[in-house]
């Protein structure tokens, strides 16, 4: 190569050290290990210490690419202590995440997530806090440990409540107490889960995560209505929540489940047109996520046939039942289908179309 045949007149200086780290980058990059770290050894031993943390990144990657993840455990204690000793801050956050994932692999949570911790201070990029605050609570449920994860996310959201990484630690607070409440029915996990929810709304308008933040809004008035003995104010507010977060989450599955939830607290406060209207939209969403096409298309065809037949839109409500047969035509929804619209039609004095139903 080019960069070989200047290296001799190169010695030791520190251009040939870091053309020797842009070959093994380059190795890396295609995955060959065995000659990433065969240029790795051609470095000497006294480099900057900016050049010593990129040699010893080069060589945590190549190991742990290799299958060697022992040994890229650790080379990753030395890549920390090389961190620190730099002035890049997001270096030494990079490390620190490096460092936690082998020791996750390596089956050592206890060990990852305390290091992870030390990516929740100051001046860490907020990248990295959010990644960190995500892979402790991860690590943390995987223990059964969920009080270390709540803890984990509180202490930070406490201490850091200007960071603009606090806006995914209250949404995932809100997530953790909401899905506790849906197996304990639990109240007071639930208002936890609503009190985090609107902090996090309240105080950080522009986050990207709002929208998320009102979704999971919307499931807990939803679920207080279904425990309440008066229920129609609640689903009210769980149908202002979702049509929040239809509003302001992407097109995505997030804003499918949105569509779909709001289409049935729409429909249990007698909404049935409104209903309808978020049922259908679910169906262009499903065609562009598969996930929202397992779950959601067949329900969502059946809710918009009941609502149409409600309506009595009979031509919408068999068009739906079509849609079903063509979908999932073994489904429950399919067979029920077909005889609620058979039945429609009998009760509006229009036998053809029943029977044509059936032939």
């Amino acid at each position: 190569s080019a960069f070989r045949q200047m290296s001799p007149s190169l010695g030791k200086s520190e251009m040939f050290t870091r053309g020797l780290l842009l070959l093994a980058e380059a190795h890396l990059a295609q995955n060959h290990f065995a000659e990433t770290e065969s240029a790795l050894k051609e470095i000497s031993a006294e480099l900057t210490p900016e050049l010593d943390w990129r040699r010893r990144y080069l060589l945590c990657q190549a190991k742990l690419g290799a299958g060697r993840t022992e040994e890229a455990g650790s080379e990753s204690a030395g890549l920390l202590t090389a961190a620190t000793g730099t002035a890049r801050l997001d270096w030494q956050a990079e490390s620190v995440a490096f460092r936690a994932d082998v020791l996750e692999r390596l089956g050592r949570r206890a060990e990852a997530m305390a290091t992870l911790k030390t990516n929740l201070t100051a001046n860490v990029p907020v990248a990295r806090q959010r990644d960190a605050l995500r892979q402790i609570t991860a690590l943390a449920l995987a223990e059964g440990e969920f009080a270390v994860a709540t803890d984990t996310l509180n202490t930070f959201v406490q201490q850091f409540s200007n960071s603009p990484a606090a806006d995914l630690a209250l949404l995932t607070l809100g997530e953790l107490h909401l899905k506790q409440s849906a197996v304990t029915s639990d109240t007071n996990q639930l208002a936890a889960a609503l009190g985090y929810l609107d902090q996090l709304i309240t105080a950080f308008t522009n986050s990207p995560f709002v929208g998320e933040a009102q979704l999971n809004r919307g499931w807990g008035y939803w679920l207080a209505a279904r425990h309440a003995e008066t229920n129609t104010p609640l689903y009210a507010e769980s149908s202002a929540a979702f049509q929040a977060a239809v509003d302001q989450l992407p097109p995505s599955e997030n804003q499918a489940v949105a569509h779909f939830k709001l289409a049935d607290a729409e429909f249990a406060q007698g909404h049935f047109l409104k209903a309808l209207e978020n049922y259908r939209a679910v169906l262009p969403l499903a065609s562009n996520w598969p996930p929202v096409k397992a779950a959601l298309k067949t329900p969502a065809l059946y809710q918009s046939l009941r609502a149409s037949l409600i309506l009595t839109n009979l031509v919408e409500a068999e068009a739906a039942m079509r849609g079903i047969l063509a979908a999932d035509p073994q489904s429950a929804e399919a067979g029920a289908g077909v005889l609620l619209v058979a039945q429609a039609w009998a009760d509006a004095n229009k036998p053809a179309p029943a029977q044509q139903l059936f032939r």
